[in-house]
């Protein structure tokens, strides 16, 4: 798909050094293949914080399963006195196609631990037991809105608390996204109530399994460095990407209350053809303040200036599920191949 790059030029001839700030590498994506089949090597993408406190693993529960969905995103860039800005935002799905695609993921994962041998409890079993009822307690309705989309869970469950990527601002969609996903590890680390957890590990005599993860849309980030700094441009680049985002998580415990993480490390890239197109679609209020600040500037005899630029990724509700539950089958994949190489 198209990438769009939004620049805004200096008059200045030169930067302070001592204002240049480096931006941190973003993980390098690992491009998923069109279908259910797994792509080889996607299971490398996965790091284990303690592999071998999963080992004899045959029993699993999963009491807990998220997806949120991205609708929205945002970067900016600035150089001296001039700064850019995109906005980017998802059209043409919602909380039923999100839905849809969350309940077959789970049904997936669930199927595909069976299918690499793990015994795993039964719906009926696992909600029956009084330590699910007191982990449900803590959280909010599937559809729960996290300010960057929605956050879904299955039919019958809810989304327990999670870090989400509704602060992800600056550094686009792939690199923001890690980053405050990393959250998902110091807001789960209690892993929704250590006690609840461990009460349903030994109660049932399995370990118990707790997935969040998150889909994005686009990848939008700022161009930075001292060259960039130096060329007197403040510029941001932007295009429609579909991914599951970097830092999505797998935590255990098991019986003997041994815990650890499975973590995604690169961001998984789902087929472009995921959408149908993208445009600019600039609303009239945002390019009056555009013009509206330019003309203050003007007046006042400041250099620079601001520009916001807003973008629109549309979605056939159809092709957007097939993707989506295709690509989340494979990482589900992953994560089975990974957990049965592990017990």
């Amino acid at each position: 798909m198209p990438a769009f790059s939004t620049r805004f030029a200096l008059a200045a001839a030169c930067l302070l050094i001592s204002a240049a700030a480096q931006a941190k590498d973003a993980p390098e994506p690992f491009a998923l293949q069109p279908g259910t089949e797994l792509t080889a090597g996607a299971d490398s993408t996965l790091d284990w914080s303690n592999s071998a406190a999963f080992k004899g693993v045959r029993r699993i529960v999963v009491p807990e399963f998220s997806i949120e969905f991205l609708q929205g995103n945002a970067a900016g860039s600035s150089a001296g006195k001039a700064s850019v800005a995109q906005q980017w935002r998802l059209e043409g799905v919602g909380p039923a196609e999100f839905q849809a695609i969350t309940d077959a993921a789970y049904a997936q994962l669930l199927a595909t631990l069976q299918a690499a041998g793990f015994d795993v409890v039964g719906a009926e079993t696992m909600r029956a037991h009084p330590a699910f009822s007191k982990m449900q307690t803590q959280g909010k309705p599937s559809g729960h809105a996290t300010g960057a989309g929605l956050a879904m869970a299955p039919a019958g469950m809810l989304v327990m608390p999670l870090g989400t990527v509704g602060q992800r601002s600056d550094g686009g969609a792939l690199g923001g996204a890690l980053k405050t996903l990393q959250t998902f590890s110091a807001v789960s680390s209690a892993i929704s109530g250590g006690f609840d957890t461990q009460e349903m590990a030994r109660g049932l005599d399995a370990t118990v399994l707790q997935l969040h993860l998150a889909v994005d849309f686009s990848q939008v980030g700022a161009k930075r460095g001292l060259l960039q700094r130096m060329s007197g441009k403040a510029e941001v680049s932007g295009k429609a990407q579909p991914s599951i985002a970097a830092g999505a998580q797998v935590r255990f415990m098991t019986p003997a209350t041994q815990g650890a993480t499975l973590q995604l490390a690169r961001p998984l890239l789902l087929p472009e053809d995921t959408f149908n197109g993208t445009r600019e679609a600039t609303s009239s209020a945002t390019k009056t303040a555009n013009v509206a600040g330019a003309l203050l500037r003007f007046a006042a005899g400041v250099g620079g200036g601001h520009e916001t630029v807003e973008y629109e990724v549309s979605a056939e509700p159809e092709q957007y599920k097939r993707r989506l539950i295709e690509g989340l089958g494979q990482f589900n994949a992953a994560v089975a191949a990974r957990l049965a190489a592990a017990r």
